[in-house]
C-alpha cells in the first residue's frame, strides 16, 4: 500500500540503521518496506535474532511505504521471537505506518509505540534499567560477551 508523500516509483529503497538499546537492538527502517525491499530487512533480522536479546525494537516511523510483504515479515519475526520467549516491539509514531498497522489491527497482536522512549520503557518490562552502551566499542564488547556465553553454554 503506497502512502501519500512516498518517494517516486524509481526510488524504492530501504535503509536500515541498527542501534544498541537497553533491552536489545533498535532497528530503524527508512524508506519503502515492500516486496522490492523486504529482503534487506529479513537479512538484518536473521543477523539479530540469534543474539538472544530480550527484545528487538523495530522503528517504522521513517517508512514511506509499507505493504503486505513488509507486514508479513514483521509478523514472521514476531512469531520467531515469541517462540523463544522474547518480543518484537514496533515504533510507528503518528505517520502512515501507524495508520496502516492500526487499520490491520496489528496493535492487538504486538505492541506498537509512538516513539523509541516509550518502547524502551516497555522493553524493560519493569526490570531495572540497563544502560545502553555509550559507544560502538561498548556495544561490540557486550555482543562478544553474549556470544562467548552462548558458546560456553553449547560446550
Amino acid at each position: 500500500m503506497k502512502h501519500p508523500g512516498s518517494p517516486a516509483r524509481g526510488n524504492r529503497t530501504l535503509r536500515l540503521i541498527r542501534l544498541p538499546g537497553s533491552a536489545g537492538p533498535v532497528l530503524r527502517c527508512l524508506g519503502e518496506l515492500s516486496v522490492t525491499t523486504v529482503e534487506a530487512l529479513r537479512r538484518e533480522l536473521n543477523l539479530l535474532l540469534p543474539l538472544g536479546h530480550r527484545a528487538l525494537t523495530l522503528n517504522l516511523t521513517g517508512c514511506t511505504a509499507l505493504d503486505a510483504t513488509g507486514i508479513a515479515a514483521l509478523l514472521d519475526c514476531c512469531g520467531k521471537l515469541r517462540a523463544q520467549g522474547r518480543q518484537l516491539i514496533l515504533v510507528a509514531g503518528p505517520g502512515p505506518a501507524a495508520e496502516l498497522l492500526s487499520a490491520l489491527a496489528i496493535p492487538l497482536l504486538l505492541p506498537v509505540y509512538p516513539d523509541e522512549a516509550a518502547a524502551a520503557i516497555a522493553a524493560r518490562d519493569g526490570a531495572p534499567e540497563v544502560e545502553a552502551p555509550v559507544s560502538w566499542k561498548g556495544a561490540r564488547e557486550r555482543s562478544l560477551s553474549r556470544w562467548q556465553a552462548i558458546a560456553d553454554a553449547l560446550d
